[in-house]
This record gives C-alpha cells, sequence and structure tokens, in this order.
C-alpha cells in the first residue's frame, strides 16, 4: 500500500478508479463518463521504477499529451484537471513498465529537426544517434551523393534529406515494414530520398560510387543482448550483432571501400565502449585517416573513417 496523496487517496483507490473509468465500464443512460484527476494518474508513475522520479513525471505527461492532446503546460499548471478513460493511460504505463520503449507506445519520437512515425517494424530511434546528423552536415559541398545503410524509419536519411536538399539520398534496410515506415515518414515530411531493399550494399550496383556513406548498424553482443530483455521489444534484426557486436561493422568496413569515391567518407555508429575495437578494425581495413564522433553527453559513439 503506498501512502495517501494531497487528496486522500491512496494507489489502490487510483486502480480502482482506473478500472472503472475504462471503455468496459457501466454508463447510465445519459451516457456519463467517470473522470479521474490528472494528479491521481500521475502518482501511477511511480510503477516505472527503473526512471528517476523526474523521468517517470516526463514520461507521463509525453503519454498523456499523446492520449488526450493536452499541452504539458496545461496539466502541469492544474493537477487536478478532470480526464476520462483513465484505463488507457493505465495500459500505456504497464507497456512502459514492462520495458518497451515510449516511441512506440506514443507512435511518434522527436528526432533532430522533426518527429517521425515509429512502430516496432524498426529501432526506436535515440537521440544519441543525432551527432552522426550532425557529422555528416560539417560538409557543406553541393550536390553530393550518400548513401544509408539499415535506415530504419529513416531518422538519419531524412534528416540530412532537409538540410541538404540537393544531395542525392540513398537508404536501404533488408526490412520491408522498416522500409514502408521510412516511405511514410518522407511522404509526410515532403522529403525525397531513393529506398531500396537489400543488405548492406546488395541493392547497391558495383559501381556505384557515393561521397558519404552513413551507417548505424546493428552492434549490440549476444551476451548484452540476453542480458538485457528490454531489448527485446526492438527488432532483433536491427541490434544484434555476433558474439563481440562488431559483426555488422566489418562487413560494413571490408566492403565500404568499394563504394566510397575519391576522398569519401565513411560515418559509423557503435556503442560506447566499442570505440578502440572499431578504430583498430578501420585500420586493418585501410582507413588511414579517422575522426572519433561523440555523443551530446560526450560519450564516444561513432567513427568518420577516410581511405585518403
Amino acid at each position: 500500500m503506498c501512502p495517501p496523496c494531497r487528496n486522500g487517496c491512496t494507489l489502490s483507490k487510483i486502480l480502482h478508479l482506473l478500472e472503472t473509468s475504462g471503455p468496459g465500464a457501466r454508463t447510465t443512460t445519459k451516457q456519463y463518463r467517470p473522470t479521474i484527476k490528472w494528479s491521481q494518474l500521475l502518482e501511477l508513475s511511480q510503477q516505472l521504477t527503473f526512471l528517476a522520479r523526474a523521468e517517470q513525471q516526463h514520461e507521463s505527461l509525453l503519454i498523456a499529451e499523446s492520449l488526450w492532446d493536452i499541452k504539458r503546460a496545461k496539466l502541469i499548471a492544474h493537477p487536478d484537471l478532470p480526464l476520462t478513460d483513465g484505463a488507457q493511460f493505465k495500459r500505456a504505463l504497464a507497456r512502459r513498465r514492462a520495458g518497451e520503449p515510449l516511441a512506440y507506445i506514443l507512435g511518434h519520437w522527436p528526432f533532430y529537426a522533426d518527429v517521425y512515425a515509429t512502430s516496432p517494424a524498426a529501432l526506436a530511434p535515440r537521440n544519441d544517434t543525432e551527432c552522426l546528423v550532425e557529422r555528416t552536415l560539417v560538409d557543406t559541398r553541393s550536390r553530393l551523393k550518400l548513401l544509408e545503410i539499415g535506415t530504419g524509419c529513416g531518422v538519419l536519411a531524412l534528416s540530412i534529406a532537409k538540410q541538404r536538399p540537393d544531395w542525392h539520398i540513398t537508404a536501404t534496410d533488408t526490412s520491408l515494414a522498416a522500409l514502408h515506415l521510412a516511405r511514410q515518414n518522407a511522404r509526410r515530411l515532403g522529403l525525397r530520398v531513393a529506398l531500396r531493399r537489400g543488405d548492406l550494399f546488395a541493392a547497391i550496383r558495383p559501381a556505384t560510387r557515393y561521397d558519404i556513406i552513413l551507417s548505424n548498424p546493428p552492434y549490440v553482443a549476444a551476451g548484452e543482448y540476453l542480458a538485457r530483455p528490454y531489448l527485446r521489444h526492438e527488432p532483433r534484426q536491427a541490434l544484434l550483432s555476433g558474439a563481440d557486436g562488431l559483426h555488422h561493422i566489418r562487413l560494413i568496413l571490408r566492403q565500404a571501400r568499394a563504394y566510397l569515391g575519391p576522398g569519401g567518407r565513411l560515418i559509423l555508429e557503435h556503442g560506447s565502449r566499442q570505440g578502440l575495437a572499431v578504430a583498430r578494425l578501420a585500420r586493418r581495413y585501410g582507413y588511414v585517416r579517422q575522426f572519433i564522433i561523440y555523443d551530446g553527453a560526450g560519450q564516444r559513439r561513432g567513427l568518420e573513417a577516410r581511405t585518403h
């Protein structure tokens, strides 16, 4: 039993209110819909024990905004605001408690300068990955050719396409469902990216050369994947990469050289503890110039490698 809140309502009472406010609750002939105060729903966010209290409240506000189309400023200013269908909030909270990414629960997620549709068909976007966009956009030349390997819902390719509309951008993925999601995002944002299905470079003609090859490949080791059960909510093929987590990075480093034009740049994301291993691999495959990429938290998150 949790301690009473300031309105004298315990967690058990809140849960009861949620059950009675769901779609299966009895209604009168006037179709009365029971309500519950926002402050009472917010109490339930304490169930997200893997988050700090501030994060619990932040995620609860995001869920509430999505469910009821109410701005967070209004929810913060009016804790006693009455809301209907509290059971819907409870179900969303239960999914989050089970480890499902918030991006899937909401069905959308902000990345760089836009908001993207999301689903379990593709990896949930991480804000850490925005550093790859920033590194790519250091290049201000016109009409460059860029290839993204493993686009997922398209956040990298589309973020760059918006900032560099004259670039020729191609993005590939092995998953038809992921490509469908990327295509939806491209249409909604009015951006042009050529989307192709294929594993790594399989969808690219051998004679094609690119100025930039970009990828956020799978880089989770098998043991780490098993030790982090919440990862199972996301596509396995977008995360798992062999015993050491470097299988796909090895393949990309080895194959990308054949598709890079003179002075071409290969930009890869990797795990925060994989930087030295990836740098060694890059040297082994002939990339003589390397630049470390740091994410917003100051963690080593990626590598830019060049052959000249």
